[in-house]
């Protein structure tokens, strides 16, 4: 269910206020009566500490894309291949990997 969405109007950074939008919409849950595991998805606009800082200080869990640069690359390629394991996505055709 989608629980909120915002529009700006003009040129306006993504990230502008996500921190704040993720804490409202996760209250707004709540407040709804919303009792069980919430989960915040979001595309990388929303990748930052103060985003992931709101989710964890409401209770809420967090699923955000974040950019493949440089540094992320690098990163993944340091995982050892044992530390993978295949992970079937639901309606999916394929399995894909994941770290455990």
């Amino acid at each position: 269910m989608i629980a909120a969405t915002r529009l700006r109007k003009g040129p306006s950074n993504s990230a502008r206020g996500a921190a704040a939008f993720a804490a409202e919409t996760i209250r707004t849950a709540r407040a709804c009566g919303a009792g069980g595991l919430l989960v915040l998805r979001a595309d990388s606009a929303f990748y930052g500490a103060d985003v992931i800082n709101a989710c964890r200080a409401l209770g809420a869990r967090f699923s955000i894309t974040m950019r493949m640069n440089a540094s992320v690359k690098a990163t993944i390629a340091r995982i050892d291949e044992d530390a993978w394991t295949r992970w079937r996505y639901g309606g999916a055709s394929a399995s894909a990997p994941v770290r455990r």
